[in-house]
């Protein structure tokens, strides 16, 4: 494989100390020489770190076209992965990580490099984390003896280690500021004073604006100036009942602060992608509750601060909470993506990601018997059941492929699959995420695949004369 020596963390930091030095040069030379030497001499060295940061923007992915992305000379699909669990892995964290499992004395750290190195090999070039905590034990941040907040550093040097090691393997990651389903009450807990105030509280109050912006600018200052770090999400499935127009205010003022700290990056939203009742393709949506959660597909992406769609796909989730609805899990599917592709192609102009799907052995049935996601029990499945996670991979990733192809009115451009884990968390992994992934795995194999075909399609349209299309 191919790694570029200007990625990772380490090589970032580099970088800065690269700067420092080029300051302190210039103050030396301006000692010694004339003004008009020394005026000479600075236009050189401007020339100089000029040429430098060209070469690191380069490196970023970019929107490149209405429905493409690109990154260097080559066209870029993402093809990965989500990976929540990496962060705690690499910060090594002992019996209080997730699932009891103990990553300490760098167990963690090999387990994650073996998945990363599976993944790598079979072509995939993208991951999807989360820049926060989700473990009720580690939270991201703690009050320290002063009573001021400060982020958890075994979690921050976790991230750290994970960002560095998806560089050292020339792929990309996606990092999600926030969490509905998580880091919102956590927010809630320190401005509104209460982990259960509604969710209009987070969203509207200037307090928790500015409280996110604390979280948010101290992970965007450290990663600005990294080109592993493609894009980021600003918040995970983000709702607000009763509250659309303070989401789509909170997105439009989240992503210009993103983009005032990390202009060399993606900004997207993170959401499901659900459809308001008024939008043309509300039929769509699983069912009537889904336009009730304040996202508003094409009304969200639409400010020109978000750069490209992203949607996620959950056939059985969300099979499960449409009792009452006829729920077509087999066709649901391909219809929520072709409705979404239509917006993002004749709509918003900009390349869509889907950037969670996933199936779980034995589909909605399954989730239902056990109450949603079988928690806390050992997964059990038959060979017909892995067969059918299979089937809908390759469903899912055909139709994705379909739309890399074509390059005029084809504007899916890439897909993660949910969730990627090292062989030695399996069985503690398979009691509580029934979504779980695994490099032995059949769905991995197929997923490789999808990533390998990308992978060649993509080195097939590179070229150097590219220029970045505007949005409109």
């Amino acid at each position: 494989m191919t790694v570029r020596a200007s990625h990772g963390a380490a090589s970032a930091r580099a970088r800065a100390s690269v700067r420092e030095t080029d300051a302190r040069d210039i103050r030396n030379i301006s000692c010694a020489m004339s003004r008009r030497r020394f005026a000479r001499a600075c236009a050189v060295a401007c020339a100089a770190l000029a040429t430098r940061a060209r070469a690191r923007a380069d490196d970023f992915v970019r929107v490149a076209s209405p429905n493409g992305f690109a990154r260097g000379c080559e066209a870029f699909v993402f093809a990965g992965f989500n990976a929540y669990a990496f962060p705690e892995l690499g910060g090594e964290m002992g019996v209080d990580a997730m699932f009891g499992v103990d990553h300490g004395d760098g167990r963690g750290r090999r387990a994650a490099r073996s998945a990363l190195d599976s993944a790598r090999e079979g072509g995939m070039n993208a991951a999807r984390t989360w820049a926060f905590s989700v473990n009720a034990m580690r939270p991201t941040w703690v009050r320290d003896e002063r009573g001021r907040l400060r982020h958890d550093e075994a979690f921050l040097r976790g991230l750290d280690w994970i960002v560095e090691e998806i560089a050292r393997r020339d792929m990309v990651v996606v990092l999600a500021l926030a969490d509905h389903w998580h880091t919102v009450s956590e927010f809630l807990t320190e401005c509104a004073g209460d982990a259960e105030a509604p969710a209009r509280e987070f969203y509207a109050s200037s307090a928790c604006r500015e409280l996110y912006k604390w979280h948010a600018g101290v992970i965007l200052r450290r990663y600005a100036d990294e080109p592993a770090v493609a894009a980021w999400n600003l918040i995970n499935e983000p709702r607000c009942r009763g509250c659309e127009d303070e989401l789509q205010e909170w997105i439009e003022d989240a992503a210009t602060f993103v983009k005032s700290i990390a202009s060399k990056q993606l900004v997207t939203i993170g959401s499901e992608g659900f459809y308001s009742r008024d939008a043309r393709n509300v039929d769509a949506n699983p069912a009537s509750w889904a336009s009730t959660t304040g996202q508003d597909f094409v009304r969200n992406h639409a400010p020109d601060v978000i750069d490209f769609a992203a949607i996620h796909l959950w056939r059985d989730n969300w099979a499960v909470y449409s009792t009452a609805a006829r729920f077509d899990a087999e066709g649901f599917g391909l219809r929520w993506l072709d409705a979404h592709e239509a917006d993002a192609r004749d709509v918003l102009r900009k390349p869509l990601v889907i950037e969670e799907f996933g199936a779980a052995p034995g589909g909605v049935r399954a989730l239902a018997r056990s109450g949603q996601g079988r928690q806390g029990q050992l997964r059990r499945t038959s060979l017909r059941d892995e067969r059918g996670v299979v089937d809908y991979y390759r469903s899912i990733l055909s139709r994705v492929r379909r739309s890399i192809v074509d390059e005029d009115r084809g504007y899916i451009r890439g897909a993660l699959f949910w969730g990627l884990f090292p062989e030695s968390m399996r069985s503690a992994v398979d009691r509580w995420d029934p979504y779980a992934v695994y490099p032995s795995d059949a769905a991995f194999a197929h997923a490789a695949r999808f990533a390998s075909s990308t992978e060649r399609l993509a080195r097939a349209r590179a070229s150097c004369n590219e220029s970045v299309v505007k949005k409109k």
